[in-house]
């Protein structure tokens, strides 16, 4: 960005990465509200991936133990309409509990999630963005999960930058996975990303390209 759109438009940019290994969506959305502000950025990106239904409620029992259910109301109301007790002084439930009863709410939850994040985005004067992640796996591509994201996301009012079709070019998919077995991408992988995100990003008029676009000068993302 700096080597290609600086010199057109004038602004510099810096991209902050919040990333954690094995972040659940209630985490994401967290660090936006609690870490993010402070840094006063222009753009977040919440990148989600293929577990974002299936992680949205474990982080419930944290949520329990720290008694901070409440702070997500629609946490709370997925508990309240599942019947899964939260009361002080309780131990969490097991994982499989927590899913069993929550799961038929991640659609719901989901939504509501978005929603926040763009709501707390936009008072802030931030612009949010979701980026549905491509992965070497096959499976990963195919999944109809990314539909159900981006269909969320954009009712919520959120732009979505897709970076699906970033592997195109390249025929044998796992020479692009960090290892055998691991749906993470190697270097080949991220560097497909990268250049897929930054289109987007150009196309969509996320980052200024013109001197007439009106972007202030910083981007932070979060994964």
């Amino acid at each position: 960005m700096n080597r290609e759109i600086s010199p057109r438009t004038g602004k510099k940019f810096e991209i902050m990465n919040f990333s954690y290994e094995g972040y659940k969506p209630i985490q994401k959305l967290a660090v936006v509200e609690r870490k993010m502000l402070a840094f006063r950025p222009d753009v977040v990106l919440y990148v989600a991936n293929l577990y974002e239904y299936d992680w949205i409620f474990r982080s419930v029992p944290y949520l329990i133990r720290k008694n901070l259910v409440q702070e997500y109301g629609f946490i709370a109301e997925a508990m309240k309409r599942g019947k899964l007790s939260a009361e002080p002084g309780d131990a969490p439930p097991e994982e499989v509990v927590v899913q069993h009863k929550l799961g038929p709410f991640a659609d719901v939850a989901m939504s509501a999630l978005f929603r926040r994040f763009r709501e707390t985005c936009e008072a802030h004067g931030i612009r949010p963005v979701v980026v549905l992640l491509e992965t070497p796996d096959e499976a990963w591509a195919m999944s109809p999960v990314f539909d159900r994201l981006r269909s969320q996301a954009e009712a919520a009012g959120i732009k979505v930058l897709d970076l699906h079709g970033a592997f195109d070019e390249v025929s044998i998919r796992t020479s692009l996975l960090l290892a055998p077995g691991d749906t993470h991408s190697n270097a080949r992988g991220h560097r497909l990303l990268g250049e897929k995100l930054y289109s987007l990003l150009v196309n969509e008029r996320i980052v200024p390209f013109d001197p007439s676009d009106s972007l202030r000068s910083k981007s932070a993302g979060g994964k």
